[in-house]
């Protein structure tokens, strides 16, 4: 019978293998990313477009995602902007669906969403580079806009 003993160099590898192992186990389980990190501790809200301290280009879609039975305004770098209610895009009269220069407020998503478009008529053309603000004021489509609540949040842009 050959005895082979315990080498106390072997072990503390091994145990040191094994604690490096469950140390990357738990960061993989509890790591939270994109919408999970970002918790909104808000019945009414679904989603910020974009999350808190995002970094997005200059001509991109913001807004909030609102849970059903919700309308609202966004206001944006202390600019209150004008909501439209989209049912169905309807082309002019030359074949061409005209930009929607305001929030666009889709009831079926229950959606506030803003795109800067370059073109005149537009209340922002495009963000700046820097931090920017939003305000959302929101309230239940049947309370009416007297019962409003609001949710501030910023984003950078490039």
């Amino acid at each position: 019978m050959i005895r082979r003993q315990l080498q106390p160099g072997k072990l503390l590898v091994s145990f040191g293998f094994a604690i490096g192992l469950l140390l990357v186990i738990y960061a993989f389980t509890s790591a939270r990313t994109g919408n999970d990190a970002q918790r909104l501790n808000n019945p009414a809200i679904e989603r910020l477009i974009p999350n808190q301290d995002d970094l997005v280009l200059r001509q991109s879609e913001v807004g909030i995602d609102l849970a059903d039975g919700y309308t609202g305004q966004l206001v944006i770098d202390g600019q209150t902007l004008p909501t439209q209610t989209v049912v169905a895009l309807q082309p002019n009269a030359g074949g061409k669906v005209a930009p929607i220069l305001n929030v666009r407020f889709d009831p079926g998503d229950n959606t506030l969403l803003y795109q800067p478009e370059d073109v005149p008529g537009a209340p922002i053309k495009q963000f700046d580079p820097g931090r920017h603000s939003i305000t959302a004021r929101y309230w239940k489509l049947d309370e009416g806009e007297g019962t409003a609540k609001q949710y501030t949040w910023s984003f950078r842009v490039a």
